[in-house]
């Protein structure tokens, strides 16, 4: 399946089956796969090569997904946006505000770390970065995670795993 830039949210992402591995061709070319549990909970995120790419947004699938959580969570991107992560709501989990876009280690400077890493800079070639995802749910069947896990790797070097607490 290709995201590309069509108006409307791919509806296969957006309304994804229970049990099913996705794997999406992103309109900056690199392969996401999504997969989805027994109640259609997206539970993992894989991307082998990362790349820049401006993903369309939907505020109103992202604020559908917020509202999972509470006053204190956003529609936040499993595979950010500006790594051609799509707007659907296979890539949208919902994420606490700190988390999402906080100060310090949150999964927003994260992105943004690996953002930089993937553009390079002056003296600096730009990075080859795979990045895995596992939103962590709670036992009973939730449909916000607890915590979310990441593991990532530059330049196929050490994996490096980082968990932020979306409680």
């Amino acid at each position: 399946m290709c995201e590309g830039a069509r108006k409307t949210p791919n509806a296969d992402l957006n309304k994804p089956q229970p049990n099913v591995t996705y794997d999406v061709t992103a309109s900056s070319g690199s392969h996401h796969v999504f997969v989805t549990d027994d109640l259609v909970r997206t539970v993992s995120a894989q991307v082998d090569d990362l790349t820049l790419g401006d993903a369309p947004r939907s505020g109103w699938i992202q604020s559908q997904i917020a509202r999972l959580g509470g006053l204190r969570f956003e529609g936040g991107h499993l595979v950010s946006n500006a790594t051609a992560g799509g707007r659907e709501s296979i890539n949208i989990i919902a994420m606490l505000r700190d988390v999402n876009r906080g100060s310090g280690e949150s999964f927003g400077n994260l992105e943004s770390m690996l953002r930089e890493a993937i553009r390079g800079r002056e003296g600096v070639p730009p990075a080859h970065v795979s990045f895995e995802i596992y939103p962590h749910y709670p036992a009973g069947g939730g449909k916000v995670p607890d915590f979310v896990e990441v593991q990532y790797s530059i330049n196929d070097g050490r994996i490096i795993k980082k968990a932020f607490p979306n409680v």
